[in-house]
């Protein structure tokens, strides 16, 4: 059965476990907007949202942050912040260890804690049953809803109500009263457990995961379609007219009243990283995922961020934990390198960094030991460059196109280093720019070693962009 058949319906509930129960929930409420509200609701059967996926910056396998079309999976539950310090009994090491975990040493609460809290939950005897915006307006623990069957609801052990406000049938924590209610019942069920002093609070973190990893099929990522997914004219109502960097991404298809600054425990900024906010607050976002918040959109509210912000955020951090793995050796311990060193390189401690090529195939650069690297690697694909003479052009206008490398280093670079580059034509030259646009000129302190295969060995004295391209390949020409 498909993700599109409910299967057989019991009492208004689809049968078929993999049937995707928002895809109908989503498409329910719209009927009733137009039923009830007369607003037309127009389909673009072709061009449904989910086609758009979002983007964001990823740790490249190529050695600096790339964007990777993604699917969030997003996490909301409960953490105590409190687990790991108390664990200690009061050794200082154990405190300091603690405090070098995420959020101090949190420790995600079990199921077995969540439902000791709860009584037990009253399933509503039909869906669907009231319009979203009536379970909304629901007031926390509303005694006028308790004894309805229409309403779905969970009754706490000390006898507090939480109801169903988004119409799925299952209860929401949806008003801080409600998010109280249950950390009282979880601090009776920690303490019971042996905690002295617990501090149960919510954590919301989402992950994504690339399309490659089986998570959507390739038909559905930007521009399968058309190039409309990106591009198009905004007067014509083409689909896509928008650009990518306008869209919405939602992480949690409703926003619940206590998701409010008032109610954030901790905050995040870039120069000083999670602060406290308010230390009553009782919820924390992952800071990766810091961009998320209520949005309105199309009649619905829910949890969500621009694209643009995930982008930008996302790159920060993507730059933040860039790492490469590498291996330390001397200079006379590097057999492919050896034969091209001075005899005190071959004394020199090397860093022999991990690269990945465009065609997944693992090699070395060679860097001394001691200098940083912010970015390093080779484009997965070719790019087009410009190759500038002395004037500053090629005089024949030509476009051409190469694998680029990049090394940054977060100081100053060695004095010489050793890297591999694809290279294009027969006689190719070394060419860099050390921006990130404009021309490649001519390097005249770059060394070609060797040839390997389709890389040469290349010796460099300064950061910047590489290509290794024969100046008599024909090129192409650019259309103005």
């Amino acid at each position: 059965m498909s993700e599109s058949d409910p299967g057989k319906i019991i009492n208004g509930m689809p049968t078929n476990p993999r049937f995707d129960f928002w895809h109908l929930f989503l498409e329910e409420f719209m009927k009733w907007q137009k039923t009830t509200t007369g607003v037309p609701v127009n389909f673009q059967t072709p061009f449904t949202n989910e086609v758009f996926k979002p983007l964001y910056y990823a740790n490249g396998r190529n050695g600096y942050p790339q964007i990777v079309i993604g699917n969030p999976i997003t996490i909301l539950t409960w953490v105590d912040t409190n687990a790991c310090v108390e664990g200690c009994e009061g050794n200082p090491a154990c405190i300091q260890a603690c405090g070098k975990l995420p959020y101090g040493g949190a420790k995600v609460l079990y199921l077995r804690e969540i439902n000791a809290a709860v009584d037990h939950y009253e399933r509503p005897v039909k869906w669907p049953s009231y319009p979203p915006e009536v379970l909304a307006r629901i007031g926390p623990n509303d005694p006028a809803y308790r004894n309805d069957p229409l309403v779905g609801k969970v009754v706490l052990k000390n006898g507090y109500v939480i109801y169903d406000h988004t119409g799925d049938m299952f209860p929401d924590l949806w008003w801080p009263e409600d998010v109280q209610a249950m950390r009282e019942m979880l601090i009776r069920v920690l303490r019971a457990e042996g905690e002295q002093n617990p501090n149960p609070i919510l954590f919301m973190a989402a992950h994504f995961f690339s399309d490659t990893h089986v998570i959507k099929p390739a038909e559905q990522a930007l521009g399968a379609k058309s190039c409309n997914d990106c591009h198009g004219h905004v007067e014509k109502g083409e689909p896509g007219a928008h650009r990518v960097t306008d869209r919405i991404v939602a992480f949690l298809p409703w926003a619940p009243e206590w998701f409010k600054e008032e109610y954030r425990l901790l905050k995040w900024d870039r120069e000083n990283g999670l602060q406290v906010n308010n230390p009553n607050g009782f919820f924390v976002v992952d800071p990766e995922v810091y961009y998320i918040k209520p949005i309105e959109a199309n009649g619905l509210r829910f949890l969500g961020a621009r694209e643009e912000e995930i982008l930008e955020h996302s790159l920060h951090h993507a730059k933040e934990l860039f790492y490469l793995k590498s291996y330390p050796a001397r200079g006379a311990e590097i057999e492919d390198l050896v034969a091209f060193l001075s005899p005190e390189e071959r004394q020199q401690e090397f860093e022999k960094q991990l690269v990945n090529g465009p065609w997944d195939d693992p090699m070395f650069f060679y860097i001394p030991t001691g200098f940083e690297l912010e970015a390093c690697g080779i484009t997965p694909t070719k790019e087009k460059v410009y190759l500038a003479d002395k004037k500053g052009y090629d005089p024949r206008g030509r476009v051409f196109e190469a694998y680029v490398v990049r090394v940054e280093f977060k100081e100053e670079a060695p004095e010489a280093y050793y890297i591999r580059i694809p290279f294009e034509g027969s006689k190719p030259v070394i060419w860099t720019r050390e921006g990130e646009a404009g021309a490649f000129h001519r390097d005249s302190s770059a060394e070609i070693l060797e040839y390997s295969g389709a890389y040469v060995l290349v010796r460099v004295t300064h950061a910047g962009e590489f290509v290794a391209v024969d100046p008599n390949v024909s090129g192409s020409f650019p259309l103005f």
